[in-house]
């Protein structure tokens, strides 16, 4: 009996030592109980210093987390929360994650951490929060406290079914636009936002999308930078794409073009010396194409907006963040476990904004 007992302690403790050597316990200072586990986000900076920066990370589905990656939350070392933004989820396998990290010292590593498994958890997910200009387009209102709306009284721009969209059947003027009421100062600051060319008219569908001049004027000749999809008359489903600045267009490689239905992520990014680069992606965001990088124009006091003049376009997830040239990468260490022994801080996720 007392060799029994002596091999079943035996195995206890073997069990114990696997289940510390799987998920280590962390008996420094956890930052909320309710989430048991954490993982360390090694973030890696070749530029210039950043202060409250949103940097994109790809987090792979853990069986520990919610499948919907409702229960994720990040922290600095110091555990203090970080705001972040999910922008695409694909359930039980990945979520991309914008996490806005309160420093970035230059040429140096950051290590912030990833909390999960808390079954309990609502999303804090946060667009506003995380970005220095948002609006996802799901209030089913242009918000005035956003943006200045130039639509003649003929709501054909409109905030619908989580979209800002657009749409006249027929030529106009270039008389209509949505632009932020925010003005940004110049530096390198993208414009960013998912777009969809929605159905060709038997009228041109133009629409232009980038940054705005700092006066009341709303045609495209007040727009520095502007992305265009002229489009086309008939039954075309395709037009090559072409760049406006100041309402003089510019020369830019064959072979980019708008395909009606393709959605696209379109960023705009102006850079602090001058200039702009004019980017797409189709497929959600996770490579770009830049088709012209441009040294027009010092500019400052921009806002973002589209001019319009006719078509069927819509818009999603529109937003202002600051760049670099090489943007921060990341990769993730060991997952930890919460020791429930260790000395405690609250959990409760409050924001800095």
């Amino acid at each position: 009996m007392r060799n029994r007992n002596a091999s079943l302690l035996v195995i206890i403790v073997l069990v114990f030592y696997v289940i510390l050597f799987l998920f280590p316990l962390v008996s420094a200072t956890w930052w909320g109980y309710d989430w048991q586990r954490r993982a360390e986000i090694n973030i890696s900076n070749v530029g210039s210093a950043q202060t409250n920066y949103a940097v994109k990370v790809n987090v792979s589905y853990d069986s520990d987390m919610q499948s919907d990656f409702s229960d994720l939350r990040f922290a600095n070392k110091s555990e203090s929360p970080l705001d972040y933004w999910i922008e695409n989820i694909t359930d039980s396998v990945n979520a991309i994650v914008w996490v806005e990290v309160d420093s970035l010292p230059e040429n140096a590593n950051t290590t912030v951490y990833m909390y999960y498994s808390n079954s309990g958890a609502s999303s804090n997910s946060s667009g506003p929060d995380t970005f220095l200009f948002f609006d996802n387009f799901d209030d089913g209102t242009i918000n005035s406290s956003l943006w200045t709306e130039a639509d003649n009284g003929n709501n054909e721009i409109t905030e619908t079914g989580g979209k800002l969209q657009f749409a006249r059947a027929t030529n106009d003027g270039w008389t209509k636009s949505v632009y932020s009421v925010s003005s940004f100062t110049r530096a390198n600051l993208s414009f960013e936002f998912e777009y969809k060319w929605v159905s060709n008219n038997a009228a041109y569908d133009a629409l232009m999308m980038g940054w705005k001049d700092d006066s009341a004027g709303v045609s495209y000749t007040n727009f520095v930078y502007s992305y265009y999809n002229n489009g086309c008359s008939g039954s075309c489903t395709s037009v090559a794409q072409t760049i406006y600045e100041d309402g003089s267009s510019r020369s830019i490689p064959a072979g980019n073009i708008w395909v009606v239905n393709q959605s696209y992520n379109v960023r705009v990014m102006m850079k602090e010396e001058g200039g702009a680069f004019y980017d797409y992606s189709v497929d959600n965001g996770d490579s770009f194409t830049t088709v012209y990088d441009s040294s027009y124009s010092t500019e400052s006091l921009l806002h973002v907006g589209w001019p319009f003049f006719s078509g069927s376009h819509q818009m999603d997830n529109a937003r202002v963040r600051k760049w670099m040239l090489t943007e921060p990468t990341s990769n993730f260490g060991a997952e930890e476990q919460a020791d429930p022994y260790a000395p405690r801080v609250t959990s409760n996720y409050s924001k800095r904004h």
